[in-house]
């Protein structure tokens, strides 16, 4: 029996090559983007999954309360904050201490070889690894507890001396400032951590690591912590108040400061509180791609469904043939089933197929290791073919095992008459406003993004190009001097030396007094130092006052628009000559710039503070003519070397740094196009296939029509006309749901576009043509046939 059903299986299928060919296809794609999908979440899902303690370890966060905001929270702890954690919570078996230098320069000893490591350098306690499974293939973390030791990946180690194995005991150079004796050799850390350290440098050596300094917050240093067997992190949080009140008892301002643990599971996907790698994920947005992938499978269910019921008037006789001998209901049901299973199979391998290409292809686009060598696949094939097969199969079966076998042996049975008429429109409604939504999501994605380009920023970010300067004090004194001599090549315009262009990731913040008010502010000022051709370099608008003289310290501040407005002055020319109190400086105002952007635009306008500090200037801004861009930069980095030979020289343009604030906004951007692509695929492989069915079954009806004149159009209008309805009905489902799902997801962005009336309606025309691609086909092809023909057809 169970073999005479394979053969009736595979015959159908045989005969119906058309459907089957868009049925497994539709299918396949709906499972290769779904597997493709499941990967991605799983990748994420896997940060810092794989330590062994993952259950106890936990980041100590700083946290401030009673400020404008509210609540804030910051990875960076200050400096003295680790060993009072290590003596006032016993709770916790190991604490350890992390300061990241982002990059460095490095320089093996006795040779000219140098290497410039941009990210991962880190001072680390040895207890770090007494809490995360960082492995060594050579040496042991305590060696660590010596000064001026360190310990490298392999990959690095293999590239400095050819065989990591020859790298214990060497000595390199820092920043040509400081040497290291490499007493550690790591296993390279997997991408799918937050604590990416590619090179750890004994926490002993970090020469700011005695600081008792407890206001000074920075982002750089962080603490993690390891619970000790049987304890909670519960017990350990009834000790905050007590621990507060005795490290944080002489703060004056109205913004009280306490600590806060953060679950390492939590790390990844807290996106309020930064990572040392700067990529983090909301879970809102894991959510998202998986109601995606799930209902891109279901689009594809859909179509088996669609086109299974659409072509059961063909399979009349055989199922009333099998009633009549005998054959249960159940049983009918069982032999679609059967079917739908073996379709299933056929198109699982495909999808896995594409799978892997679009895992590939997907990975590189998104900068992650994607591919099909996940093991949780193992589980997760299986049960994907459970669910397609019960989804795709189970209502066509019950459709059409239910047939009354008299009507059917009598050709009785027609489209009108089989059930699910009604449902099949239903379905065709659904699918095209999934696809909807994500085609208005793609669109309201790439309008914000546009609108990031298009923003006025307050100054001139365009032909900038920002040279790293190194940082040692020997270093420092020759800056001007470089300066000078990038400002006599041809192709400069202006330059400036400064800690940091107008926007960018790095932050500094005070707390300040201003004049003779009696508290401290409740909000602090972003700091930024720079000289006096800053302004010049980047086209920043002074409003009142004068720019600073030039200094070497902080002499002077110039503040923003916003600044002033919160320090309670209507006019710009109003606060000049006023005082501000920072730390033990009592510093003067003399000029007020108009508002520009110093982070990204997904966050307000800071109140800003610029000052001529030297000592933090680690950048030299040139700006550049657009016709001379590649020769300027040949002689500038010609200038550079001379200067510093050395060290490594590195430039970017501002417009690509820039640019790296809206890596996630990109990549989503990247998924939304792509599934929307892919929805809007499945559903017209779907719309082609009963189409075709359509033109099959009215034939005749065809012939006649034209035999009584009915015109090319009108044919093509009868073929077409419920389809575009559905559409129609679809796009009022999807629009007011689109609307609510984009607004939700604009609310991340302080600054962001209005979605507008344009944006549904290409939403529309664009599903309308698409469709009507896939139908016009069919539809032109039934108008043109010969009407002889058409009324022979039995």
């Amino acid at each position: 029996m169970q073999k005479n059903y394979l053969k009736t299986a595979l015959r159908a299928l045989w005969r119906k090559k058309t459907f089957t060919f868009l049925n497994v296809l539709g299918l396949s794609v709906g499972v290769g983007a779904c597997l493709v999908l499941f990967l991605l979440i799983r990748y994420e899902r896997s940060f810092d999954d794989w330590h062994p303690q993952r259950d106890r370890i936990y980041r100590v966060l700083s946290m401030w309360t009673g400020g404008p905001n509210g609540t804030d929270r910051n990875a960076g702890v200050p400096i003295p904050l680790v060993p009072a954690v290590r003596e006032g919570f016993p709770q916790f078996s190991k604490v350890a201490a992390v300061w990241n230098i982002w990059g460095a320069q490095y320089t093996l000893e006795g040779t000219d070889k140098k290497f410039v490591v941009d990210n991962g350098v880190m001072y680390v306690e040895p207890a770090l690894y007494d809490i995360f499974d960082f492995p060594w293939l050579a040496g042991q973390p305590s060696s660590l507890n010596q000064p001026y030791t360190m310990a490298i990946e392999a990959s690095i180690a293999t590239k400095w001396f050819g065989d990591w194995h020859d790298a214990i005991g060497k000595t390199v150079v820092m920043d040509h400032v400081h040497s290291y004796v490499i007493t550690g050799v790591m296993k390279d850390h997997p991408r799918n951590t937050d604590l990416p350290i590619s090179i750890a440098l004994s926490y002993v050596s970090f020469k700011r690591h005695l600081e008792r300094e407890w206001h000074d917050v920075n982002s750089s240093s962080t603490c993690y912590a390891l619970l000790a067997p049987g304890q909670t992190i519960g017990r350990a949080a009834t000790q905050i108040p007590a621990f507060d009140a005795l490290h944080f008892k002489d703060e004056k301002g109205p913004q009280k400061s306490s600590i806060d643990f953060q679950p390492l599971r939590n790390i990844h996907f807290n996106t309020q509180v930064g990572t040392y790698n700067g990529y983090n994920i909301s879970p809102t947005r894991l959510w998202a791609l998986a109601l995606i992938g799930a209902f891109l499978l279901l689009i594809a269910c859909i179509n088996f469904i669609n086109l299974a019921t659409a072509q059961s008037v063909s399979r009349a006789k055989e199922i009333g043939v099998r009633k009549v001998l005998g054959s249960t209901r159940s049983t009918l049901v069982f032999q679609f089933l059967g079917e739908t299973a073996l379709l299933t199979m056929f198109a699982l391998l495909l999808g896995c197929i594409l799978g892997e290409i679009g895992a590939k292809w997907l990975g590189r686009l998104l900068d992650m290791p994607l591919g099909m060598n996940a093991p949780s696949l193992l589980l997760f094939l299986p049960l994907l073919g459970i669910v397609i097969t019960v989804l795709g199969g189970f209502y066509p079966g019950l459709v059409l095992s239910g047939f009354n076998p008299v009507e059917a042996i009598k050709s009785k049975i027609t489209p009108k008459t089989v059930g699910g008429l009604s449902l099949r429109r239903v379905l065709v409604v659904f699918q095209f406003a999934i696809a909807q939504v994500l085609v208005i999501g793609t669109l309201v994605v790439l309008k914000q993004m546009d609108y990031f380009k298009t923003i006025p920023l307050g100054f001139n970010n365009k032909f900038i190009a920002l040279v790293d300067m190194p940082g040692d004090s020997a270093s420092l004194r020759k800056q001007a001097y470089v300066k000078q001599l990038v400002l006599q090549e041809p192709g400069v315009i202006d330059a400036s030396l400064c800690s940091s262009p107008p926007s960018s990731g790095w932050i500094w913040e005070n707390g300040f007094t201003f004049e003779n008010r009696p508290k401290p502010e409740n909000w602090s000022l972003s700091m930024k130092m720079a000289d006096t051709n800053y302004y010049r370099t980047f086209g920043i608008t002074l409003l009142a006052g004068r720019l600073p003289y030039p200094s070497d310290t902080t002499r002077e501040y110039v503040v923003n628009e916003l600044a002033t407005r919160k320090l309670g002055f209507a006019h710009p020319a109003d606060i000049i000559g006023k005082v501000v109190h920072v730390g033990h400086k009592m510093v003067p105002i003399v000029g007020v710039v108009r508002d520009f952007h110093s982070t990204s635009l997904q966050n307000e306008l800071s109140p800003l503070a610029l000052s001529t500090t030297a000592s933090t200037f680690s950048t030299l801004a040139v700006r550049l003519d657009p016709g001379q861009i590649g020769s300027a930069l040949k002689r500038i980095q010609a200038d550079w070397e001379r200067t510093y030979p050395e060290f490594v020289y590195h430039s970017v343009f501002m417009e690509d740094d820039m640019a790296q604030f809206y890596e996630g906004e990109e990549q989503t951007s990247k998924l939304f196009r792509v599934f929307a692509g892919i929805a809007l695929l499945i559903s017209c492989l779907g719309l082609y296939g009963l189409v075709s069915f359509m033109v099959v079954q009215r034939t005749k009806e065809v012939g006649i029509r034209k035999v009584l004149g009915a015109s090319i159009q009108g044919i093509v209008y009868l073929f077409s006309r419920e389809f575009t309805l559905l559409i129609g009905i679809a796009f009022a489902i999807a629009a007011p749901l689109g609307y609510y799902i984009m607004t939700q997801w604009l609310q991340g962005f302080y600054y962001r576009t209005p979605m507008g009336w344009v944006t549904f309606g290409l939403a529309i025309a664009g599903s309308l043509f698409i469709a009507w691609l896939a139908v016009g086909y069919k539809a032109i092809r039934a108008a043109l046939a010969n009407p002889v023909q058409s009324l022979r057809t039995e």
